[in-house]
């Protein structure tokens, strides 16, 4: 009798997981499904064009007209990585909302709510989800193959806000657990030499603090971040 208990138990337990892991197997779907409609529709109204300095045209005025916390829009070659950039009152909203505004896992790429996309501090971080689709901040992990870093093309970064056009040079790949020092706003010299000794790569390339940073972070294999630094080396004002 206890026997025949225990495996109705035991048929009760893996039944709930069963029914769990299939629940949440379907909003993961659910949520792609919707990002992807989402990121189809602004690459239509986004009017994207990519200049011949590699920098990018964007129709924000569309954009914002969909979502007025529109403040840039990012391009990493050899990535899936060329979306907008949302930012908020904090750095929780877009985590779990898209850009349409709705509730959505996938969330969004979105800058630090401390840093001004009108001058850019010294540190200027945006976050986006590692999805396994590879959408938002999924395809990433793709500097992380040696073929992708040995590609010079891959190693600039476009970003345009609403007033400005910017190229950054990567310096700084790795990844780690739980340390977020490298989330600072404003580095003194230790920490930018702590940033560049991490990498995993040696680019050898220059950077001090009187450089511009931007910072792309994402959760890596759900346990580490990967994280990825590159310094300004070309400023365009549009206007």
């Amino acid at each position: 009798m206890n026997k025949i208990k225990i495996a109705i138990g035991i048929l009760i337990v893996a039944s709930i997981c069963g029914i769990y892991s299939l629940y949440h197997i379907i909003i993961w779907v659910f949520d792609n499904s919707s990002t992807s409609k989402v990121v189809n529709n602004i690459k239509i109204i986004s009017e994207e064009v990519i200049n011949e300095d590699n920098t990018i045209s964007i129709n924000f005025n569309n954009l914002l007209q969909k979502n007025n916390e529109v403040v840039g829009w990012i391009k990493v070659k050899g990535t899936n990585i060329d979306y907008p950039v949302l930012k908020h009152s904090d750095n929780q909203y877009y985590l779990n909302h898209s850009f349409d505004n709705s509730y959505n896992g996938a969330g969004w790429i979105f800058m630090d709510y401390r840093n001004d996309y009108n001058v850019l501090d010294f540190n200027t971080i945006i976050y986006g989800h590692g999805r396994r689709d590879g959408s938002m901040f999924g395809s990433l992990i793709n500097i992380l193959d040696k073929e992708w870093k040995n590609d010079k093309d891959n190693l600039v970064i476009s970003l345009t806000t609403l007033n400005n056009n910017y190229l950054f040079q990567i310096f700084s790949i790795y990844y780690l657990d739980t340390t977020d020092d490298y989330i600072n706003i404003d580095y003194d010299d230790i920490l930018l030499n702590t940033v560049i000794n991490r990498s995993i790569y040696d680019f050898n390339i220059g950077v001090n603090t009187n450089d511009k940073i931007l910072t792309l972070s994402t959760c890596y294999n759900n346990e580490k971040k990967l994280v990825v630094h590159s310094k300004m080396i070309k400023k365009e004002v549009k206007y």
